[in-house]
């Protein structure tokens, strides 16, 4: 649901009171009209945050293909070096 026309004020009030939120020593509660106006936001940092841990995932997983693939080069090259030196 999309907030047209909203004021400065509503906008700096929903950052104030999503700082507040993060903050857990804070005694307010947003109200219904923040809560729908944060919503979105929560989505997104969610979003963010999952798309950083799948990143960090998949940069192991590029490093241990990478580790794999040297070390089956390196293997490859010893025993090609191991037959040449045989003959």
């Amino acid at each position: 649901m999309a907030v047209i026309g909203c004021s400065c004020e509503v906008v700096m009030s929903v950052i104030s009171v999503d700082s507040n939120v993060q903050n857990a020593h804070t005694h307010s509660v947003p109200t219904d009209m923040e809560r729908l106006l944060l919503a979105p936001l929560v989505k997104i940092k969610q979003a963010v945050l999952r798309t950083r841990q799948e990143t960090v995932q998949m940069d192991i997983r590029i490093g241990l293909l990478q580790h794999i693939l040297l070390r089956q080069t390196l293997v490859a090259k010893q025993h090609l070096r191991e037959n040449v030196a045989a003959y």
